[in-house]
């Protein structure tokens, strides 16, 4: 799932270093590169951008009055509102001129952004990896390394605690472990907990039974990645939640077994010491729990053992139902691996006859929309012929 990091190479439009004429070409181009623009915003950060503006600018020609006082104003006060305080600010100021000006050296910030960004995949000046996972934006550390308006949960944590470091994902008491990320498919691998009952007796047990509330994030559970599984002997799992945000799920199956010999190493999880069940597309939200008070099995299968886990990482071992716990201690400390489906999830592909939204999140100008394959939203992908992070400026390289 790992993506593929690109070395930058040409840049789709040339730099302008000319002195802006007023033709009819630049009006033609204005709108298109008025929204780009704001995504050097958006990407860079208000002062940032600034600084990087003046300095390349002011290679290419002299500043104008007008074009230095949009420049200033914009890494003052557009933090609170964007590229529009930028460009209204300049156009309040009679600098129009300096306003095209601006816009027409916009492949010069993203030649100086672009080259990091495509070696980096995350945003220039933030981090690009946490201990050995890259963070590719959307996705960072820290509220100015994402684009927050997206979504809050873009905004990842950065786990300190360990040697390497972690990323999470997720509030503090619901925190999963990130293990990848991957752009293309827009999918996100983490390490989710395992629910489980044990029992000291036919009637005394623990348990911990868990779940998620994904509905005010970007991640879904994916249907076609991942399994229900269940692990013990005549044991009943179930998983349910709410779907479409509206519609009740439920689903579970039943693992039985009368001995540990009436199972086999490596067996399929037909019913025989484990069981499985697929889950729904559009899962929002769901628990995991078990139907059972009572166990005839608990002298030699004390823990039963619930989870939405990768397809294809759990295999069976008789010595996953010996032992207090014996399972999560010796296979899932951490969690086990469950694929996440993600997206920009508070919009659509703009309609191509309309204009395009000024928190569309495709800006690499090689890049393209496409719809979830789960749940609502769209994600970015490059062009044929192109590699890298469509959602940075310049970000897809041929």
């Amino acid at each position: 799932m790992a993506t593929k990091a690109t070395s930058s190479s040409s840049f789709d439009r040339p730099r302008h270093r000319g002195p802006v004429n007023g033709s009819e070409s630049d009006v033609a181009n204005r709108a298109d590169m008025d929204r780009r623009c704001r995504g050097v915003v958006a990407v860079n950060g208000c002062a940032d951008t600034a600084t990087q503006l003046r300095r390349i600018d002011a290679e290419a020609r002299p500043l104008t009055p007008a074009l230095e006082g949009g420049i200033a104003s914009l890494g003052g006060s557009c933090n609170d509102r964007g590229g529009d305080v930028w460009q209204q600010r300049l156009e309040t100021a009679g600098a129009l001129e300096g306003a095209a000006a601006v816009l027409t050296t916009w492949p010069a910030v993203a030649t100086a952004a672009g080259a990091s960004s495509a070696r980096s995949m995350s945003l220039p000046g933030c981090p690009d990896k946490c201990g050995d996972v890259p963070i590719l934006y959307p996705f960072g550390i820290g509220a100015h390394c994402v684009t927050t308006s997206l979504n809050s949960y873009f905004n990842l944590t950065y786990n300190s605690t360990f040697d390497p470091p972690r990323p999470m994902v997720g509030d503090r008491e619901t925190a999963a472990e990130i293990t990848d990320i991957s752009l293309e498919h827009g999918e996100m691998r983490v390490l989710s907990s395992v629910n489980h009952i044990c029992f000291t007796s036919n009637t005394t047990f623990t348990k911990f039974n868990g779940g998620y509330d994904l509905q005010l994030t970007p991640l879904l559970p994916s249907p076609s990645r991942n399994r229900f599984t269940v692990i013990g002997c005549n044991t009943l799992g179930l998983i349910s939640g709410y779907k479409d945000s509206a519609g009740q799920y439920v689903a579970g199956c039943y693992s039985y077994c009368e001995a540990i010999n009436n199972t086999s190493k490596g067996a399929p999880c037909a019913g025989m010491g484990c069981c499985e069940a697929a889950i729904p597309a559009n899962l929002g939200s769901f628990r995991v729990k078990f139907e059972m008070n009572q166990s005839k099995v608990w002298g030699f299968n004390p823990c039963f053992y619930a989870m939405v886990a990768e397809v294809g990482w759990y295999n069976f071992r008789q010595q996953d139902l010996v032992g207090h716990l014996g399972f999560i201690d010796d296979r899932a400390r951490r969690g086990v691996p469950a694929i996440a489906d993600w997206a920009i999830r508070n919009s659509s592909c703009p309609d191509k006859v309309k204009d395009t939204p000024s928190d569309y999140a495709c800006i690499s100008a090689k890049s393209y929309c496409m719809a979830a394959n789960n749940g609502p939203g769209y994600l970015c992908q490059c062009s044929k012929g192109y590699e890298g992070n469509p959602y940075l400026l310049n970000g897809c390289q041929g």
